[in-house]
């Protein structure tokens, strides 16, 4: 996954226009040009599954492709290999890894390369290890406390006259019946049913 950082810059750049409307009509592997299928052949088997953003990048790359050495060409099929492994959550990790190191400066980048250099070969597998596991999110998750930690609140009660008054209810929507529709408190009389308005229509 470390590998994945030296993409050259000009392969994580916006793709090209030419590349963005060549990716709408590329969904299929056999629709490449023979220099496109030698340059991107590590994805192959998943260039289907690629999204129209990821595919234009790739092609966008695979312009460049023959202009690298034959070093540089096998460093970046190796990668593609190594990308196209990824699940999605490690693809995320690997792209907000590749911003972090592009923000560094060359010598923070030199002096990060150095100290894990000096590591030993049992402290790389173990970074190597925890780099590729599920991030954790920056919000821990809840744990129970112990009963005898908790501090139980204190209850009280009040009087009844104390409360205010309740607000009658619509039993059709249960909303409050707004003040100028509810009955009046001198004659306690509910407002007429619709039968009974009926009735009275009639």
């Amino acid at each position: 996954m470390a590998a994945l950082t030296g993409l050259p810059a000009s392969g994580m750049a916006q793709a090209s226009p030419q590349a963005a409307q060549k990716a709408q009509t590329s969904g299929n592997w056999k629709q490449l040009k023979s220099h496109e299928k030698k340059a991107l052949a590590p994805l192959a088997a998943r260039w289907g599954e690629l999204t129209e953003t990821q595919r234009s990048k790739w092609l966008a790359i695979a312009q460049h492709f023959d202009q690298l050495s034959p070093a540089e060409q096998q460093v970046m099929q190796t990668r593609m290999a190594e990308w196209v492994a990824l699940n999605p959550v490690q693809r995320n990790q690997a792209r907000l890894h590749f911003n972090t190191v592009q923000s560094l400066s060359k010598d923070e980048k030199k002096s990060r390369w150095d100290e894990y250099q000096n590591l030993s070969e049992a402290e790389k597998r173990k970074l190597s290890a925890g780099v590729l596991t599920t991030s954790k999110t920056a919000a821990p998750s809840p744990r129970p406390s112990a009963s005898d930690r908790l501090v139980q609140p204190a209850l009280r009660t009040l009087p009844a006259a104390a409360l205010p008054p309740r607000t009658p209810i619509d039993q059709k929507t249960l909303l409050p019946i707004p003040a100028s529709e509810q009955p009046s408190s001198r004659g306690n009389t509910p407002p007429p049913t619709s039968s009974a308005r009926e009735a009275s229509a009639s």
